[in-house]
């Protein structure tokens, strides 16, 4: 079961692209799509700790009480990024997507799910035939 998920959209720049998926087992996929040092297809695993810390800040930063979308008008910035999260606890689930404008503690959110997966010790996964 995945509990917590972010994806970075493309830009018209140099911006990274991938998906990382945490799953309640504490592994940890990462699918690099662009401009990241991993491309491909990659496992980590992240510690009971690590995935409590995450689910309680998500519930620090009142997530599942966030807009669905940032801006909140919906005029998106197409040549920026968005970061989409997903985060499942317990009978709650919510996704995010966040192209521009969104509160501090998301901003703040994202920045530090981004570093734990930067802190993981990855392994490319080879592709079946």
């Amino acid at each position: 079961v995945v509990v917590a998920r972010i994806q970075k959209t493309p830009c018209y720049g140099n911006c990274p692209v991938f998906e990382a998926k945490v799953f309640s087992n504490g592994l940890v996929l990462f699918d690099g799509k662009e401009n990241t040092d991993r491309l491909g297809l990659h496992e980590a695993y992240m510690l009971q700790s690590q995935m409590d810390s995450l689910l309680t800040q998500a519930t620090a930063i009142d997530f599942f009480k966030m807009n669905a979308n940032y801006p909140a008008n919906g005029k998106q910035l197409y040549d920026l990024p968005s970061t989409i999260l997903f985060v499942k606890q317990e009978d709650q689930e919510k996704e995010i997507t966040n192209n521009h404008g969104a509160p501090k503690g998301l901003k703040a959110y994202e920045a530090l799910f981004l570093d734990m997966l930067n802190r993981l010790d990855w392994r490319s996964v080879d592709e079946v035939d």
